[in-house]
């Protein structure tokens, strides 16, 4: 139930003298957006001047369509159709660089373009005498929480500047630039912006390693590089899944969806399930910081004989709509346009479909149970049991408390929380609230760590971009229905067997709170098959966690815990006919 900036890929092109004389945008660009105080890198690739694509590394999001791609000397424009809302470019060219105006979903930035000789990486002889030691790539780890975390770093140098960037292939991050690239015999810095914060590595060049310190977001650790691509381990040949894979659409009136859909091998109707992911515009496989949890779920199921379809949330992937605009009952509408689509299949058994909703998608299985009558069973992980406004409240106190911030700021946030929650469920105007939340955001800034300021560069730009965005949060659509929405109505009107997993040490929904909450809604209701189960160590995303802090994502194991999937298809293997 976390919101998360989640932005990578580098690319060099050096064009001729001609196109420029031409004036046309033809070839690559390499630059980024500035926006609310942090910088996103982005790769323009023209194939003329009224067609581009681009990739925004940091996303992992790789040849996207441009529209509205127009150049008229010196004024360049383009527009990227993207799940938060149109971005829209509007630039102006000269000679090798494009710099302009980034807008989106009401927020205002700036980017720039760069290409031909500004962005060629010189070769080792060309680039300067003091940088060669270090030139090229690097493989290591960073050491931290007692996890280790692979990262290759690749240095560079580019018009007499020493440049670098990172690969993270545990988080399938590729491409980020890092900033503040220094090195002064034997001492080498370098930092990376990231959403949890500023990311610095602090380190001394020994004959061919690279040691030092690495510090983020509060936490410290280790970071250690040797020349050169990491030993590629001898791997089995991957065989294919033992089951068929298929790209479907579906539709809820006016809406498209895209998903995939994995079936048993076995000819025959199989039981099925329907993925729902939680809060926040997810995509198909729910993924965050390179886990995967609905691709990992959907392959064991399918290999246990149940099928499953997971599909992109409104506005992402191939999905249309938008998350933000739209509400958890709505959510509800999709999910039973996505098991009508399987009651068309004949490879389906139209009886045997059931839900798995995670964190808010635990919200929406009820929902659309009370409102379809086919659906066979539900599994809730980390499904809400009180409503959204207790949940927000004791999410915020929790992740606070873990996260080390002082008692006084912690009743001073959750009092200005309690006034914003109270005037949602009356039906007052939040913007009475303005400055008390611009207040808020100041005292946040003001003590930020030294380390953690310095990726802010305007910190003025960077208030106003937070508090824009937090206002459009507040008075969205979803926020309003999901503060005041209470699930125990409509668990206790569910009539089909229902599984309910909890984490020991989820700090989004407090496995205490919402557990005894759900039983009593459900020991009053339709329903008498109905299980619990709390997993201990474990937090929201059901990995093995120290604290269940958020912080922590980036670097736990992302393996789900021991039993938790086995559970999961095992009490479905109970309720269902499975195909042999």
């Amino acid at each position: 139930m976390e919101w998360s900036l989640r932005s990578a890929l580098l690319c060099t092109v050096f064009l001729p003298a001609l196109l420029f004389s031409q004036k046309s945008l033809t070839g690559k660009w390499e630059g980024a957006i500035q926006i609310a105080g942090q910088e996103l890198t982005i790769l323009v690739d023209f194939q003329n001047d009224s067609t581009a694509t681009i990739d925004i590394p940091q996303q992992s999001a790789k040849g996207l369509k441009l529209t509205n791609v127009r150049f008229q000397d010196p004024v360049v424009h383009f527009e990227l159709p993207a799940g938060p809302g149109l971005a829209v470019f509007d630039g102006r060219i000269k000679e090798d660089v494009v710099t302009g105006e980034f807008t989106q979903a009401g927020m205002k930035g700036t980017f720039e373009l760069k290409r031909g000789e500004a962005i060629r990486v010189q070769s080792f002889d060309e680039a300067p005498i003091q940088f060669r030691p270090i030139l090229g790539t690097w493989n290591g780890a960073i050491n931290i929480m007692g996890q280790s975390l692979a990262i290759l770093v690749h240095f560079k140098s580019v018009a007499n500047e020493l440049k670098a960037t990172i690969d993270i292939p545990p988080q399938n991050a590729y491409g980020l630039n890092l900033k503040d690239v220094r090195y002064e015999s034997p001492k080498i810095r370098f930092e990376l912006p990231a959403g949890p914060g500023l990311a610095v590595f602090d380190g001394e060049l020994k004959d061919e390693s690279i040691v030092g310190s690495f510090t983020q977001a509060g936490m410290t650790g280790t970071f250690s590089l040797t020349r050169g691509q990491p030993l590629e381990e001898e791997k089995a040949v991957e065989e294919p899944p033992p089951y068929k894979e298929e790209e479907v659409t579906f539709s809820n009136d006016t809406l498209k969806f895209a998903g995939t859909l994995t079936i048993p091998s076995k000819p025959g109707h199989h039981p099925a399930v329907v993925m729902i992911t939680g809060s926040g515009p997810q995509n198909r496989d729910e993924e965050l910081f390179g886990f995967k949890p609905f691709k990992i779920i959907a392959d064991h199921f399918t290999r246990n004989g149940i099928a499953v379809l997971r599909y992109d949330d409104r506005g992402v992937g191939g999905s249309g709509g938008s998350t933000m605009q739209s509400t958890t009952s709505d959510f509800a509408d999709d999910v039973i346009a996505a098991v009508k689509y399987l009651q068309s299949r004949t490879d389906i058994n139209p009886k045997q479909i059931g839900l798995c909703g995670h964190s808010e998608g635990g919200l929406v299985a009820p929902l659309a149970s009370n409102r379809y009558e086919d659906i066979a069973y539900i599994i809730l992980m980390s499904g809400p049991g009180v409503d959204g406004s207790q949940i927000l409240l004791a999410q915020s106190e929790l992740i606070l408390r873990a996260d080390s911030t002082s008692e006084p700021a912690i009743a001073e946030a959750l009092e200005l929380n309690k006034k914003i929650y109270a005037a949602i469920r009356e039906g007052k105007d939040i913007g009475v609230y303005r400055e008390e939340i611009r207040a808020a955001l100041r005292k946040e800034l003001d003590q930020m760590n030294p380390e953690q300021r310095k990726s802010i560069t305007d910190a003025d730009q960077y208030l106003k971009m937070r508090l824009e965005a937090q206002m459009r949060q507040v008075e969205s659509p979803w926020f309003r229905f999901f503060v005041n929405y209470n699930p125990a109505p409509a668990l206790t009107q569910v009539k089909c067997p229902i599984l309910a997993l909890f984490g020991e040490l989820d700090l989004q929904v407090p496995a205490e709170l919402n557990k005894e909450a759900m039983e009593r809604a459900l020991k009053n209701g339709s329903t008498k098959d109905y299980t619990f189960k709390v997993f201990p160590k474990t937090n929201h995303l059901f990995l093995s966690a120290t604290t269940g802090s958020p912080r922590e994502y980036v670097s736990l194991k992302k393996d789900f815990v021991q039993g938790f999937l086995e559970t999961m298809s095992d009490w479905i293997a109970k309720r269902v006919t499975i195909v042999r």
